[in-house]
């Protein structure tokens, strides 16, 4: 899904082609990572697309899985959603 993100947030965008596949996803079953998001437009996008999942230079750069643990430890919502379930 990346190639259709670079142009998303902006005009003449990827809207429908990301669109589409969300919609085929959906019908299938299949859960969506909407990879390569680096800018808050595309992530607006996304959200108003009801894409679930998204990850991105927006986020982090590249890690290894030290720190991955490292920057899900750090996050507000982890607590919020441990003390929800």
């Amino acid at each position: 899904m990346r190639p259709f993100l670079a142009g998303l947030g902006t005009i003449g965008s990827g809207a429908e082609m990301v669109r589409t596949i969300l919609a085929l996803a959906e019908t299938l079953g299949i859960e969506v990572v909407a990879e390569g998001a680096e800018t808050a437009a595309q992530l607006e996008a996304l959200r108003d697309l009801r894409c679930r999942y998204v990850q991105g230079f927006y986020y982090s750069k590249a890690v290894d899985a030290a720190g991955a643990e490292r920057l899900i430890r750090r996050q507000p919502w982890r607590a919020a959603t441990r003390q929800a379930s």
